[in-house]
C-alpha cells in the first residue's frame, strides 16, 4: 500500500468471499499504488467463522470483521453502513471507494481518480445493458434496470441528476465530503423506509448515498457525477427479487421526494 495516498477501498466480503483467489489478487494489484488500505467488510451470521476466514486474506488486504449483531438484521445494507462508518473513523482524511468483489477494479479506480480531482465530488458507476441483452435475458429485469430505476425512480426524485439502474453499487467519495453527515442522513432514511415497509431495508444503501450527495449538491456543498460502464458479465435474477427491489426503492424515493422535493 502507498501510505502517502489519501484513499481507502472497501468492499463487502460475505462469509469471507473475496479474501483470496484471483479476484482478491487483482483488487490488490490495481489499487496498491493508489490507496492507504484495501478493507474487505467481512460479514455473515457466525462471528467465530468470520474471525477465522479473516486470517486467510491475502497480503495487501486488511479485513474488518463486522459482528453479526451490528448488522441489525439488515444484511448488506447493515454491513456497508457499519463498515464505512468504522473505516471513516480510522481514515477520516481519505477518499472512500466502495466496490463489490466482482466489479472491474479498473472501473472503480477510474471513479477514485476522478473523485480525487475535487475533494467534494462523488463519482458513481452505473452498469448499462443496452446492446447486451444476452447478458440480461429477463425482459422484466431489463425494463426495471434500464428504464424504471433511472427514469421513474431516481431520475424523477433528482430532476434527472441521478440516473442509475439496479447495478450501481460502486462509487468514490471525495475526502472533502461530510461523510458523517451523509451516513447520518442514510441511517435516518433507512429507519423511515423500514417504518413504511414494516420490515428491514434489504437494498438501497448505494442509492441512499446518491440521494444524500444530490441534496448536498443542491446546497452547493458537493458535486455528483455518474459514469455509465457497459456490462461485460451476465446478470440473472429471479423476478420475485426484482419485484422486491422495485418496492424497496420506490418507498425510498417516495420518502425522499416527500421531504426534499426534486428541484
Amino acid at each position: 500500500m502507498n501510505k502517502d495516498n489519501n484513499a481507502v477501498v472497501v468492499y463487502p466480503a460475505y462469509n469471507g468471499n473475496g479474501l483470496t483467489g484471483a479476484v482478491a489478487s487483482r483488487i490488490v494489484e490495481v489499487f496498491a499504488d493508489y490507496t492507504k488500505a484495501i478493507i474487505p467488510l467481512v460479514n455473515g451470521p457466525d462471528e467465530k467463522q468470520l474471525q477465522e476466514v479473516a486470517w486467510s486474506a491475502i497480503p495487501g488486504l486488511v479485513p474488518l470483521v463486522i459482528k453479526p449483531e451490528a448488522l441489525q438484521g439488515r444484511g448488506l445494507v447493515g454491513a456497508l453502513v457499519t463498515g464505512i462508518e468504522c473505516v471513516y473513523a480510522m481514515y477520516p482524511d481519505c477518499a472512500i471507494v466502495r466496490k463489490d468483489p466482482d466489479h472491474n477494479p479498473i472501473e472503480a479506480l477510474t471513479l477514485l481518480l476522478l473523485a480525487q480531482e475535487y475533494p467534494t465530488r462523488m463519482v458513481g458507476g452505473n452498469r448499462v445493458y443496452e446492446g447486451r441483452r444476452d447478458l440480461m435475458p429477463s425482459e422484466y429485469d431489463y425494463e426495471t434496470h434500464e428504464r424504471y430505476f433511472p427514469e421513474e425512480l431516481y431520475g424523477k426524485a433528482t430532476n434527472g441528476r441521478v440516473r442509475v439502474g439496479c447495478a450501481h453499487g460502486y462509487f468514490a467519495l471525495g475526502r472533502g465530503l461530510p461523510i458523517k453527515e451523509i451516513l447520518s442522513f442514510i441511517k435516518n432514511l433507512i429507519e423511515k423506509v423500514e417504518s413504511n415497509l414494516g420490515g428491514r431495508m434489504a437494498w438501497g444503501f448505494d442509492a441512499s448515498v446518491y440521494l444524500a450527495v444530490d441534496l448536498l449538491q443542491r446546497q452547493g456543498r458537493a458535486t455528483l457525477q455518474v459514469i455509465d460502464f457497459p456490462a461485460m458479465t451476465e446478470r440473472i435474477r429471479p423476478d420475485a427479487k426484482v419485484t422486491q427491489q422495485r418496492i424497496n426503492h420506490k418507498c425510498l424515493t417516495d420518502i425522499f421526494t416527500s421531504e426534499f422535493g426534486s428541484e
